[in-house]
């Protein structure tokens, strides 16, 4: 019985780490087949039926239902009477939520005209009642209380008219959110400093202003029906494979979640392989930075309420580049890609190697560093194992309480307290000195990690092939580094290999490991299948070809 359930536990491992469905790329490499989603839910939703009757009041008054109002102090229903220069009166009927509209439009671009229009002409219809709004952008009409309901979220004014089944929309929305400034968890010396904010509309604009293209394409995505929050898709509609686009779209349709709080939470929703420690979905707080993946003919994702955009897909190598790279000198940019890579493999393999030296191969490290690393160790009291997990259970706890102390003084206690707990950790024969050096430089290591959710799997990772060293040595290390690469060897994003275009090996814009010059990036990467190969048709520098036709 037991070994039944050990052959289950170890199948359902090796099915969690190497799906054999995960070979099959689903849309660059192949066919997509997703027989779970439907596909016509994306096609434009059929006009709800007629619910309004043409009379403002009764109107109203079912719509106040929808909001819970009187009890819903935030709905308000308010009355105009319009008259003309003939006597002629009748009434309309403005409908929206406090707090989300702003008061000044509505006097400015729906009272005042209407009062004004009604003033200046003899025949004021309510049907031509939306031509005299035509300085409140944007306008639209409707005619279920379904869609009435979901503007009114969304910030619009409703404008109910006798004798007209159909609403007049006048967006006037105003909500309140954080300007624009730095971006706090990727901040660069070069380069633009705007990030993302907590507003889908101006996050929006902001990859707007950098792309000024008229492929490029926002689609809004319906994300829960109770709550009625969407999702915004970009891409180049020019470059973007069209699958890609739809794999992304077919995702964010598929998500049945009563709340959605924010970007962060739909990448978690939309991954992969979401039990994996290794992520497969990125995000970014740099409109830069999402603009270049839309420029390499990617997709990505924004949401309100979280100033991070999603990118559509991630490779390994998306996690270890930064926007700054691309702002400096391509020497100096591979030299940095170089010590960050050098500081994740230090952070993963440092404290496993060290214990698989010290308990298995001593014999590989100079004998004075030997006989150092004895003699210290000769006094305390704890195996190799229990010093490492005490010394990294401490940083653990210093990182933990630095970031959610006051960040006044959170730097000073992370600071003091590494410092003093260390010095009183080999003062008091627990560690060797050697052991708080290491772990150290660990630490650091992992913070120049530049992805956070790749960070989280480094720090989890070390303590796998910690574990690993320290019961088989070197062969326990070198049988975590194998299954690791057939796990990333196995893992996608959107159907696209995590290690493209390293393996399978195809055509890049050679930048993935290092970056080329920027001149010699002509082509496209074609792990997405973009519509198109070259960037530029010709060389990019034309000065320089000139410059050698003039020369002598």
């Amino acid at each position: 019985m037991k070994r039944k359930k050990m052959h289950s536990f170890f199948k359902q491992v090796k099915r969690a780490m190497f799906d054999p469905a995960a070979g099959t790329d689903r849309f660059s490499l192949g066919e997509r087949s997703s027989p779970h989603l439907d596909s016509t839910r994306l096609r434009d939703p059929p006009e709800d039926p007629p619910d309004l009757t043409g009379d403002p009041a009764k109107d109203a008054e079912a719509l106040q239902s929808l909001f819970g109002a009187p009890r819903n102090g935030d709905f308000l229903s308010s009355e105009i009477r319009l008259t003309n220069r003939s006597g002629q009166s009748f009434s309309v009927r403005l409908l929206f939520l406090r707090g989300m509209t702003d008061n000044r439009k509505i006097d400015d671009k729906i009272v005042r005209p209407l009062l004004e229009a009604a003033l200046q002409t003899d025949r004021v219809k309510p049907e031509t009642l939306a031509d005299f709004l035509v300085h409140a952008t944007p306008t639209a009409t409707a005619t279920s209380h379904a869609r009435i309901k979901e503007a009114i979220l969304d910030g619009a004014v409703a404008i109910l008219t006798p004798g007209v089944r159909r609403a007049v929309l006048v967006q006037a929305t105003k909500v309140e959110h954080r300007a624009v400034g730095d971006a706090k968890t990727e901040l660069v010396i070069r380069g633009p400093h705007e990030g993302f904010v907590e507003s889908l509309e101006t996050n929006i604009s902001l990859v707007r202003k950098i792309l000024r293209s008229e492929n490029l394409v926002t689609e809004y995505v319906p994300l829960q029906e109770f709550y009625q929050t969407k999702a915004a898709v970009m891409y180049l509609s020019d470059l973007a494979n069209e699958k890609l686009v739809e794999e992304v779209k077919l995702r964010l349709e598929g998500i049945k979640m009563e709340s959605i709080a924010n970007t962060l939470v739909l990448q978690q929703l939309l991954e992969d392989k979401p039990n994996s420690l290794i992520p497969t979905l990125s995000v970014t707080e740099r409109p830069d930075r999402a603009s270049g993946a839309i420029i390499d003919g990617g997709v990505i994702v924004l949401s309100g309420h979280a100033p991070f955009a999603i990118l559509c897909p991630t490779t390994l190598w998306t996690l270890f580049h930064t926007s700054e790279e691309i702002y400096t000198r391509t020497a100096y940019a591979n030299f940095v890609r170089f010590v960050r890579l050098f500081a994740t493999f230090f952070a993963l393999f440092a404290p496993g190697v060290y214990i698989a030296l010290v308990n298995f191969q001593p014999e590989m490290l100079p004998t004075d560093l030997m006989f150092h690393i004895a003699g210290n160790r000769e006094l305390l009291p704890f195996p190799t194992l229990v010093e490492i997990l005490l010394m990294e259970l401490a940083f653990e706890l210093i990182r933990e309480a630095g970031i959610r102390i006051p960040s006044v003084i959170g730097s000073t206690i992370g600071i003091v307290g590494a410092l003093i707990l260390g010095q009183a950790a080999v003062q008091a024969n627990l560690v060797s000195p050697l052991l708080v050096i290491l772990v150290s430089i660990t630490g650091l290591g992992s913070f120049a990690v530049p992805n956070q959710d790749l960070a989280y799997a480094v720090r989890l990772g070390r303590f796998l092939f910690l574990f690993l060293g320290s019961l088989l040595g070197f062969f326990g290390i070198s049988l975590g580094v194998v299954f690791m690469l057939g796990h990333m060897v196995s893992l996608q994003s959107f159907g696209v290999p995590f290690l493209a275009p390293l393996y399978p090996h195809m055509s890049s814009n050679r930048d993935f490991i290092f970056r080329k010059q920027l001149w010699k990036q002509e082509e496209y990467g074609q792990f997405t299948r973009p519509k198109k190969l070259r960037r530029v048709r010709g060389a990019i520098r034309v000065w320089k070809n000139l410059w050698e036709d003039r020369s002598p």
